[in-house]
């Protein structure tokens, strides 16, 4: 949470790992993560065979765990250009 100012001036693309096993322990779920870049105007990706692949929550079938944080207008290209249709 304290990168929400930089977040929010600078809109870097953001590359994390998520796995629930090691949130637990902080008393947090990955989703909250997702949820508070979605509130920066971010949305999560993973990428597979060259492509970006949105997803919106991970859930105990979701079996990536690195992830992109991209924000809807400062990458709008690469979304455009790489999520996969």
């Amino acid at each position: 949470k304290g990168a929400l100012e930089v977040l929010k001036e600078y809109k870097p693309i953001v590359f994390t790992e998520m796995l629930r096993k090691w949130s637990a322990k902080y008393n947090y779920h990955p989703n909250d993560i997702i949820k508070l870049f979605s509130d920066k105007d971010y949305s999560c990706f993973f990428s597979k065979n060259n492509s970006l692949i949105r997803i919106t929550e991970i859930t105990d079938a979701t079996e990536h765990t690195n992830f992109f944080f991209l924000h809807k207008d400062q990458h709008f290209d690469i979304i455009n250009s790489y999520e996969s249709k």
